[in-house]
């Protein structure tokens, strides 16, 4: 199981809950975010020299508005604002809830009495560790979305869409050998909780060399060790239980329809998994049900 080698390997997984908030999320490293960021988004909101790190958890304005959670917000020098998000998972509702996250920030910076709606660019950078349906047609890994006119010209470039695709990176990008910058990122964040020693390319390189002492496991202390092993066995065990529920639904499904098969073997298991102390942000991420799915039933 790759969940249980990482355990063992010289290197923790930058795309697990912690590994990624270590590496990305940290004020003393922000160096490396704004390295990937400009990779991502210079092009549209330039180049990118310093950034705050802001809440991640917002409230609706009214009490029964679902509260969201990025995992990782910050701004720019220029005030632009950034959602970023890892999603290891697939879930059919991501396109939805990245929508809702850019919106939420849009709506919360609106000023009150201010008609020319003045609100600072959005971007939301999304990392996915699976391939998208969305996208399955084609062999581009990196997607720039923006509002359109109907004859395809750019409308507004906020808000901002980025996708990442690292699974369908690594299956195109078989020689190591000419990499870019953004190439390299993609490598590392994929690959690197499989390498027993940094690349080549890597030495000499300030953000890199810093990239990989951030995912040296014995550069952890004995808490973020805990931490660490305790959030990839969590994910380990939910993704059994996916599987398992997916094999259950789909023997399910002549009776009563493959979809609602799944979806039934699947809000047992999340059930089951919530009962034993899982954390319910690991469940929502690999099952793909939201928080009020899962505590509704």
């Amino acid at each position: 199981m790759e969940e249980n080698k990482v355990l063992t390997s010289r290197y923790i997984l930058p795309l697990s809950d912690f590994g990624f908030k270590r590496v990305f999320a940290t004020e003393k490293d922000k160096c490396l975010l704004i390295d990937l960021l400009n990779l991502c988004v210079s092009e549209d909101f330039g180049i990118i020299s310093d950034i705050t790190y802001l809440p991640n958890e917002h409230l609706g304005e009214r009490e029964e508005e679902k509260k969201v959670v990025f995992d990782i917000y910050c701004r720019n020098q220029n005030d632009d604002r950034f959602i970023i998000e890892m999603q290891r998972a697939e879930r059919p509702s991501f396109f939805r809830r990245v929508n809702t996250y850019v919106s939420r920030i849009i709506s919360r910076e609106v000023q009150v009495g201010d008609d020319e709606y003045r609100i600072p660019r959005v971007a939301s950078v999304n990392i996915l560790d699976y391939e998208m349906a969305e996208f399955e047609n084609s062999e581009r890994f990196f997607w720039k979305i923006w509002n359109r006119d109907d004859e395809n010209k750019i409308f507004s470039k906020t808000p901002a869409y980025y996708f990442i695709e690292l699974s369908k990176f690594a299956r195109l990008k078989k020689d190591t050998g000419n990499l870019s910058r953004f190439d390299k990122w993609l490598y590392l964040l994929k690959h690197v909780h499989d390498m027993k020693e940094p690349p080549q390319w890597v030495q000499g390189d300030i953000v890199f060399e810093r990239f990989f002492k951030l995912c040296e496991y014995e550069n952890m202390d004995t808490m973020e060790r805990a931490t660490y092993n305790k959030s990839i066995l969590e994910f380990a065990d939910v993704r059994e239980a996916v599987a398992f529920a997916q094999a259950k639904g789909e023997a399910k499904g002549e009776a009563k329809g493959e979809a609602k098969g799944r979806a039934e073997t699947k809000l047992a298991m999340a059930k089951l998994l919530l009962e034993q102390g899982v954390d319910i942000e690991i469940i929502t991420k690999t099952t793909g049900l939201t928080e009020e799915e899962i505590l509704r039933n």
